[in-house]
Parts: structure tokens; sequence; C-alpha cells
């Protein structure tokens, strides 16, 4: 009898924790209401409120807020939130990640400012973070977040959510709805753009073959293409070397400079060459130019020959009429 209870105990034991394992919900869903703005002004709602500590490790993964705009438009948004250690609590920076959108959205979601919450957890303090929904008028929004927090009335401790009622929302200036992903894309396979509209980067650098691009495009490698275009500007394009008043360099002071130098003026050198590569609107500018001087020089040279010619030619007159 005894060992029949015994086990008895012992089966209730470990069924208790399953039973309740089972029944607490590893991620929770939350349907939202339905926030419209005020006709012809810009609104502000605040559909939920997060917990974290400043400080310590901290339970909570990432939030995913999508926002269904059912009104005026279609659209869509998912918004990655991360809030919680190395995401501003004791390094790092909070993040609110647009990864995807779709149709004209005229709304956005922002963290409001930051609020104590008056707990302390072993030495450091927890605080709220407010996240707001942006929308332009005439609007109407679902929300819908998908979380692993603790869902409360009041927050008080860390990894806890709060969904305040929708309430009156908050007029406030307009803005400028973000439309782009802000999330880095990552792949290991080919990347693929299609499709008969412009494609472009709009900010940063592009590198090929290199993670440390320095310029707008920076490739680690050779390039191959039927015409380069390089563009200028008129007031530095070499036309000045023709101008009357120009200063030519003399000859010897030029064979002075390529003696001394091994270059021509104006010319980087080798070691310029391979420490900080070559501009090609630039070198081609620097080449013109010399060309130009060349095209000068060569000009003196035949005045200078016809001169020549023509004192020769007088000379063998005069010499001519002293032999008669």
């Amino acid at each position: 009898m005894k060992s029949f209870k015994f086990i008895l105990l012992l089966l209730l034991v470990l069924i208790i924790p399953i039973r309740s394992w089972s029944q607490t919900p590893l991620i929770n869903n939350n349907l939202l209401g339905v926030y419209g703005s005020q006709d012809d002004k810009v609104s502000r709602f605040q559909p939920m409120t997060l917990s974290f500590n400043t400080h310590h490790w901290q339970n909570g993964g990432s939030i995913l807020v999508e926002v269904f705009q059912d009104s005026y438009v279609p659209a869509y948004a998912k918004y990655i939130v991360n809030l919680g250690y190395g995401f501003g609590a004791n390094w790092g920076e909070k993040q609110m990640i647009l990864v995807e959108s779709s149709g004209e959205k005229y709304f956005d979601l922002e963290f409001g400012p930051e609020f104590d919450l008056g707990v302390v957890q072993s030495g450091y303090p927890n605080k709220g973070v407010p996240i707001y929904l942006k929308m332009k008028p005439y609007l109407q929004c679902r929300i819908r977040v998908t979380h692993s927090r603790n869902i409360v009335q009041t927050l008080q401790n860390s990894n806890q959510i709060q969904f305040p009622a929708i309430g009156t929302p908050t007029v406030i200036s307009d803005f400028t709805p973000s439309k782009f992903s802000n999330d880095p894309l990552w792949t290991t396979s080919s990347l693929r753009v299609q499709g008969n509209d412009n494609h472009y980067i709009a900010q940063g650098n592009f590198g090929i073959g290199t993670t440390t691009p320095g310029e707008k495009l920076s490739v680690n490698g050779n390039i191959r293409a039927h015409e380069i275009k390089v563009e200028s500007s008129a007031t530095t394009w070499p036309d000045y070397v023709f101008d009357q008043d120009y200063d030519l360099p003399k000859l010897e002071d030029l064979k002075t400079y390529i003696v001394q130098n091994k270059h021509l003026p104006n010319v980087p050198n080798g070691t310029t060459v391979e420490r900080e590569g070559v501009s090609l609107g630039e070198m081609n500018k620097i080449l013109l130019q010399k060309v130009e001087e060349l095209t000068l020089y060569m000009l003196q040279a035949a005045d200078h020959a016809k001169k020549q010619d023509e004192a020769i030619l007088e000379l063998k007159s005069a010499l001519k009429e002293i032999r008669k």
C-alpha cells in the first residue's frame, strides 16, 4: 500500500509540472483594436509599452509587430522590435527594424521616451518605453503583436508588455513615413534584382570584392564595359591652356623638374598611384593639359623653324649677291 501511494505521489509530481508547462503559452499573439486618426489631423497612438532592466540579462526575445492599413489605401508593414540585454540594456541600442513593407503606407512606428518604473532589480533600475503609432489623417489601422513577454496591466518588472486602451490620439506635426527596410540584407546565395524600373542605392557605398568600400563604388578586381563616361566641370577642363595669358613652363625649367623628380609636373608619381590609385577624370584632365602644352611647344618650335628657314633664305640671297 505504501509503495502504491509512493508511485501515485511520484506521478503527481511529474504530471502537474508537465500540465502546467503545457498550458503556459510560449508565444503570445495579440490582435489589438482599430486605430483611427482624426480627420485632417496627423495623430499618434500608444498601442503598447515595454519594460526592461537597464543592466542585467533578461528574458524576452524579439517582438514582431504587424500593422495593417485597412482604410484609405491598403498597406502592410512588419517591424521587429529588439529591447533587452545588448539592445538598450547594459550596452547597444534598442532596435525598431522595418523588415517588410507593402503598398503605400501612411503610418510609422517609433519608440517614445524612456521612463523610470520606480523598481530596482539587483542594483539597477527597471524602465519602460512606449511604442508609438503615427498616422496620417483619414487613416485606419489594426495591429497584431507576436511576442514572448508577460502581459500586465501595470509595468513593474523586466520582460513585460502593456497594451493600453486605445483612447484619444495625440495630435502631432506632420511626418514622412519610412517606406524601405532598414534591416541589412544578408544572403549566402546569389543576389538577383529583376524588374523594369530603375534600381538604385540611395545612400552609403557599394563594394564588389571588398567589405570596406571607400567610394560610392569600390571594385577589387577588373571591370569590363563598352564605355565609361566621366563628367567634369567646364571651368576645370584644360581649355585654359590655350588662353593668351597661360603661363606655359619654359623647356629649361621643365627639363630641370624632370631630372629632379623623374615625372612631369602635376602628374602623380608611381608611389602615390600605388598607394591611392588614379582618378580617371582627374588623370584625363592632367593628360589633356600635357597634350595641349606639348601642342604649344610644337607650335613654338614650328614658328622658330619657320623663322630660321626665312633667315636662311635671306642669308642665301645675300651670299648670292656677294658672289656676283
